[in-house]
């Protein structure tokens, strides 16, 4: 990984009395990317296969049709001229393979000094010459595959604990899962295929699926669904609802709409709305997980009012579950964001963002099912509101000392979002 990383960054080479700058293995429908070149305002850059450059490695200077159409008396893929008046230049190379890269000049010496560049979908000398998203995505695939069937029968051994968080959990995994596999084939058929390169599209729509998933599935887990509050209300899961498909829809139109525009102040606007729209799902990430916390707290307060220690207790554990999925949500969300904005300015390759994204959404997917995962330690048995009510009239010592909670004890019914005061607590049903 480190290898595939450190080859990415961009190469600046001095030229120097040989012509070849450059040799790379690349994948189907990469490019060679000219960032910059010294020295002069024009230079040619010719491609060559290996067996076109092979047959001719001995010749240290080029021969010319003419001086007027600066072609070079050589086999070659293509040639391309390039100024210095826009940078970067993209110059596409079809088909995979090892390719020459080449400075050449007609009967002058050449003139630039140093050139910097750097290619898409390339794997420089590894085994790998395909593009690399598909590879990406079938790992992917395999990955949630396991996580899937792990959920299933951990819930399966623990069936009277299953809550409805537990079935929201697994069903976005196995949403993850189906969305990969349909990514995957995608890929597959349209590296195949030149002619259905439009597949990619749909394989980034499947992206944003699974990223809107992910997030409605941490907004739901930070309001406390299930962990705190038996139903949340129509307004916030309104709200999570509206701010999570938001947020995907503003992710796939940034990475891909803006592909096919030039307009520099259109992509601009672009990023400030993502960075926007990033700031507001802070807060309101913030906003749905204090208001839970706020409920835990209070609920503690009780607890240590019926001398039972509360950091023993599962409200203990669910208010550090929530301070956890916070966290490692908003991080998720701004490596989304960062690696998208450095992949439209140039630093990144898409598949870079593309794997960076990949791994933190498995990140933040195992955080969540691991710590949500049923076990006793996180169920518990709440009293009624006469039980509470008692409870806080016991005249008690209040020096008596703390027991530890234990399953199967009774604790104090939770108490409604949103206050720290112990004395409002959920009525009964009716």
């Amino acid at each position: 990984m480190i290898f595939i990383l450190l080859s990415q960054i961009t190469s600046s080479i001095t030229i120097g009395a040989t012509w070849k700058f450059n040799t790379q293995r690349v994948s189907d429908n990469s490019s060679l990317i000219i960032h910059d070149f010294t020295g002069t305002n024009l230079i040619h850059i010719m491609i060559q296969n290996s067996s076109q450059y092979n047959s001719l490695q001995n010749y240290l200077n080029f021969y010319c049709v003419s001086n007027e159409t600066w072609v070079p008396l050589l086999e070659y893929v293509s040639i391309h001229e390039v100024t210095n008046k826009e940078f970067p230049v993209f110059i596409p190379i079809e088909k995979k393979g090892k390719y020459y890269f080449s400075i050449y000049s007609c009967g002058v010496p050449i003139q630039a000094k140093t050139i910097t560049f750097w290619f898409s979908n390339s794997w420089g000398y590894l085994i790998f010459e395909k593009y690399p998203c598909l590879y990406i995505t079938w790992i992917e695939v395999g990955f949630y595959s396991i996580l899937l069937i792990i959920v299933i029968v951990n819930s399966c051994r623990h069936c009277n604990f299953i809550v409805l968080l537990n079935w929201i959990i697994i069903i976005s995994i196995a949403i993850q899962m189906i969305c990969d596999t349909v990514s995957a084939v995608l890929y597959t058929v349209s590296n195949k295929n030149e002619e259905l390169r439009g597949l990619n599209i749909a394989a980034q729509v499947m992206s944003c699926i699974r990223i809107f998933i992910l997030i409605l599935l941490s907004m739901f887990l930070a309001s406390g669904l299930s962990i705190v509050y038996e139903r949340l209300s129509w307004k916030k899961c309104l709200l999570i609802f509206i701010s999570s498909a938001i947020f995907a829809v503003l992710a796939f139109f940034t990475e891909n709409v803006t592909n096919t525009s030039s307009n520099l102040v259109f992509e601009v606007m672009v990023m400030i709305v993502y960075g926007v729209i990033f700031l507001i799902y802070g807060c309101i990430l913030y906003y749905l997980t204090n208001e839970a916390i706020q409920t835990l707290s209070s609920h503690l307060v009780m607890i240590a009012s019926v001398h039972i220690e509360p950091t023993t207790t599962p409200s203990y554990r669910k208010r550090e579950l929530l301070y956890i999925n916070r966290n490692c949500s908003t991080a998720l969300l701004f490596l989304l964001v960062l690696s998208s904005i450095l992949y439209r300015v140039g630093i990144f390759y898409y598949f870079i963002t593309y794997l960076i994204i990949a791994i933190a959404n498995a990140v933040i997917m195992c955080v969540i099912a691991y710590y949500c995962r049923l076990r006793k330690a996180m169920a518990a048995t709440y009293g009624d509101d006469q039980e509470a009510y008692e409870v806080k009239n016991d005249p008690e010592d209040p020096n008596e000392e703390m027991k530890e909670w234990e399953y199967g004890m009774t604790l104090p019914p939770m108490p409604v979002e949103n206050t720290y005061s112990p004395h409002k607590i959920y009525p009964k049903d009716p």
